[in-house]
């Protein structure tokens, strides 16, 4: 099942990097990337608070194999996608970003994956410690992507607008 949406999504990334984009696009296929990815992290959260609560933590074990492959692909992706007007800067920033997170899923997310109901509170809430010192550095990759995004926009005539 993996490896069918990871083909999936690299199909996809491949077939939308075919056609040739404004950079207004080329800036928007990246927004979808870091959006898709935080939706995608808050739903392990809602899942990491159901499994908490239930003791049954082998329910995050696919969402997390889900969030890797949406991470490797999407590396793929970006790595792949052509320059468009002096875009390489804002792509850095993004490959960077990815693999920020992929890091972070991997070694913040995944011990949850063993634990079980006989799993001792302080144990689950070191890990949780763990995962939560982990992200601090997210804001500073999302900072760095955000200026990239802001140069690049400002470098070819058209404004980000404000996160909400």
């Amino acid at each position: 099942m993996k490896h069918r949406f990871l083909l999936l999504v690299m199909l996809l990334s491949g077939i939308w990097s075919i056609k040739a984009q404004t950079p207004l696009q080329f800036n928007d296929d990246l927004v979808v990337i870091s959006d898709s990815l935080y939706s995608k992290g808050q739903q392990w959260g809602v899942t990491f608070n159901n499994a908490r609560k239930d003791g049954n933590f082998t329910i995050l074990k696919q969402q997390t194999l889900y969030l890797l492959a949406y991470i490797d692909a999407q590396t793929l992706y970006v790595q792949d996608k052509k320059d468009v007007k002096n875009s390489k800067p804002l792509r850095t920033a993004m490959l960077d970003f990815l693999d920020f997170e992929k890091q972070m899923v991997s070694e913040g997310f995944k011990p949850f994956e063993s634990f079980n109901a006989s799993t001792p509170p302080e144990k689950v809430q070191a890990a949780l410690d763990n995962l939560v010192e982990k992200s601090k550095d997210e804001d500073a990759f999302l900072k760095k992507l955000g200026a990239a995004q802001e140069a690049y926009g400002t470098e070819n005539g058209f404004k980000i607008a404000p996160k909400q």
